[in-house]
């Protein structure tokens, strides 16, 4: 799937696990396509919306119960009504999709809704639960979908409706799980975490060399703060520094002009956005001193599960679920909150760190094996859905 080929790695795994998969990708067009071969069973279906009556009476009765319900769970009587028409749209689209999904569902007691992502695709899925209620529903939650301050509005809607028609709410950290149950007293028996993982094949590139390499890997926006590290960069002076830059995004002009004000032992690469084997693929010919991650909010990024498995230390704040990849093995936290000359001087010794080892960094591959593979884990996390 365009922008998503690491569900790749868990369809290989997951996909034997049951007789057919369809995967419905809600946000696509009809132009979609798949990127990767996918396994025998799995079957793409793209969505043909049709035009849709408002004045359908169950439409009305659901949208009306639950845009009550949320009236009386929101603070801000303000956000609701400024979000309203925006709201109800989304609700109808969701209702029609879910619709869709409903249309090729069968054996209603055989069928599981998986939505890897617990934002507007979860509502789909409620609605495909409400509408047949013999179905079991599960999700994922990552970040953006499981921290307020992620959200446009600090504020997550519906959250009660979508919980109130899963089965299982699996976050991808247990920091998630933790904050999703504080957040969701009524629902703590429907929320766990189970963790992602990815397939590497695990290939480490290491040299000694006088250059300090630093790489990122995510989209270009705010809440990932690469602004910070142009300003620790500009501090580096006397030693020559390579940054390479994965991604892409609605800030990443903002940042090549930023850019420009580093220092001349300072080289800035852009890849723009890479797929998932172009990323393995930098990884395995080239030596990184750290992955560099220094977002006010995360979940548990897939970004820093690639990069371990080669044997490459992240340097991270400690927000979200990072510190349940990033130990005294694999890297090094910093606080959220940290000054230009913290940041310089920890890249600037590098060097002279732990991490400039070649066994070191066969452990941090060797912790990968062990708690981010994605085989193991995706064994783990069929073998929860089937025993629902």
């Amino acid at each position: 799937i365009p922008g998503e080929e690491f569900l790749i790695d868990e369809l290989s795994v997951t996909a034997s696990h049951f007789k057919k998969v369809i995967i419905y990708p809600v946000n696509s067009n009809r132009e979609w396509k798949a990127i990767h071969t996918l396994p025998n069973n799995v079957e793409v279906i793209i969505p043909i919306i049709s035009i849709f009556n408002t004045y359908n009476p169950v439409f009305i009765s659901n949208v009306f119960s639950i845009l009550l319900k949320e009236f009386f769970r929101i603070q801000s009587k303000k956000l609701f009504f400024m979000t309203l028409k925006f709201n109800l749209s989304l609700l109808k689209q969701c209702y029609l999709k879910s619709l869709k999904i409903g249309e090729v569902i069968k054996s209603p007691k055989d069928t599981i809704v998986y939505s890897y992502w617990c934002d507007d695709l979860a509502l789909i899925g409620a609605f495909v639960k409400l509408n047949s209620p013999r179905i079991s529903f599960i999700s994922r939650a990552h970040g953006f979908d499981v921290f307020e301050e992620q959200s446009d509005y600090k504020y997550i809607f519906f959250r009660p409706f979508q919980l109130s028609g899963m089965d299982k709410l699996w976050a991808v950290s247990k920091v998630g799980e933790e904050h999703l149950k504080q957040k969701n007293n009524k629902f703590q028996n429907k929320i766990a975490h189970k963790y992602l993982g990815i397939e590497s094949n695990g290939k480490m590139f290491f040299e000694i060399t006088d250059t300090i390499r630093l790489v990122t890997c995510s989209r270009v926006r705010s809440i990932k703060r690469l602004d910070l590290l142009i300003k620790s960069l500009k501090l580096i002076t006397s030693k020559p520094l390579e940054w390479h830059v994965i991604g892409d995004g609605e800030d990443l002009d903002k940042l090549k002009s930023l850019s420009s004000q580093l220092p001349e032992n300072c080289k800035v690469i852009f890849h723009g956005y890479l797929t998932t084997d172009g990323i393995h693929e930098l990884y395995s010919t080239m030596h990184f001193d750290f992955l560099i991650s220094l977002s006010s909010s995360e979940g548990l990024p897939v970004s820093m599960m690639e990069a371990i498995s080669h044997g490459i230390p992240v340097l991270s704040t400690d927000v979200g679920g990072c510190r349940e990849i990033v130990n005294d093995t694999t890297g090094m936290l910093i606080p959220m909150d940290f000054s230009s000359e913290f940041l310089a001087q920890k890249i600037e010794n590098c060097k002279a760190g732990k991490f400039n080892n070649l066994a070191q960094r066969e452990a941090i591959i060797a912790f990968w094996k062990e708690n981010f593979h994605s085989k193991v884990n995706y064994e783990k996390f069929a073998k929860g859905v089937l025993d629902l």
